[in-house]
């Protein structure tokens, strides 16, 4: 045996090129008879042109999907510094609205003044908003303290 290790690829393009020599040599009695034994290949061709056709009209499609996968996927990963009571959370939501008085046309949440997000939802509407760039204003020092 030798000691050279087996190049399945130059194989399997030796074979493909064996095959394409034989159809080139045959007849086209030869080539319909062959490929009536194999049925009508119409179908099959007019259904892998209808693919490549749509997968074409698509691609900007496929492409935008892809890029959006991306982006969900990078938003997943951000971390946010939210307070951890629900009460905290609040007042750091409303500070944002406050902030940002484009923002409360925006978005629907219950007439818009956001008192009847549930605590449980607190975390992922701040995490969505700091997500999309909004900043919280900058407090003086001393303020909000008693």
């Amino acid at each position: 045996m030798s000691d050279k290790p087996r190049n399945y690829q130059r194989e399997l393009i030796n074979i493909a090129n064996e095959l394409a020599d034989s159809v080139t040599e045959m007849t086209d009695e030869e080539v319909r008879a062959e490929l009536s034994e194999w049925g009508d290949p119409t179908p099959s061709v007019k259904g892998i042109l209808r693919q490549a056709a749509k997968a074409y009209r698509q691609r900007t499609l496929l492409a935008a999907q892809q890029r959006y996968e991306e982006s969900a996927a990078a938003f997943g990963q951000q971390q946010f510094d939210l307070p951890t009571t629900a009460a905290a959370q609040r007042e750091m939501l409303n500070l944002l609205i406050a902030s940002n008085p484009v923002l409360s046309a925006q978005l629907t949440a219950h007439g818009r003044d956001f008192k009847e997000v549930a605590d449980s939802d607190l975390p992922d509407l701040l995490k969505q908003l700091l997500g999309l760039g909004l900043v919280l204003p900058a407090r003086n020092e001393g303020e909000g303290q008693s």
